[in-house]
């Protein structure tokens, strides 16, 4: 066959099926790598946000304290309560509500939750009532209130033992 018949011949139909069969191919490989391409990304950010979330969900125990450390920790905050209680208004309160028939024998504050206990011996039932209303009028002391009273025999006296109990503004 020589050129010039080579030439007048019919093209035949399957070269331009086989190009774009070839085009088809070429396209669906292009759509696979750009899909894999987005996976891949899509994976990294992922992978990215997984280990943002596990080093911040992350937290390392405390560091177990010695026996010593944490009785040191106590004092300390013993300590620092102490220093840091207003002491005046307290004792300006008991001052002033102060009186001739009562007896007050032990005074305990609890500085931490702030209340206080009152034990003491009032002559009758009027004095510690007058006693307690005139404590209560205090304004360093707040939610005062009878907590326990019983008759006592001391000598030839007959006497009233009792208990208060309040709070510390």
């Amino acid at each position: 066959m020589n050129d010039l018949e080579r030439l007048l011949r019919p093209r035949s139909h399957a070269v331009a099926t086989l190009w774009l069969v070839a085009a088809a191919l070429v396209a669906v490989a292009a759509w696979l790598t750009m899909d894999v391409y987005a996976r891949f990304n899509e994976l990294a950010r992922e992978r990215a946000i997984i280990a943002r979330l596990q080093d911040t969900s992350y937290r390392r125990p405390p560091p177990k304290m010695s026996r010593e450390d944490r009785e040191r920790d106590r004092r300390l905050s013993a300590m620092e309560a102490e220093r840091s209680f207003r002491w005046y208004p307290v004792f300006r309160g008991l001052e002033e509500a102060s009186s001739e028939d009562i007896e007050l024998l032990e005074f305990a504050p609890d500085k931490v939750n702030r209340t206080f206990v009152l034990r003491g011996e009032a002559r009758d039932g009027e004095a510690l009532l007058a006693y307690l209303s005139s404590l209560s009028e205090q304004p360093g002391f707040n939610d005062v209130h009878l907590a326990h009273q019983k008759l006592e025999r001391r000598d030839n006296l007959t006497v009233q033992s009792f208990e208060i109990r309040g709070c510390i503004r």
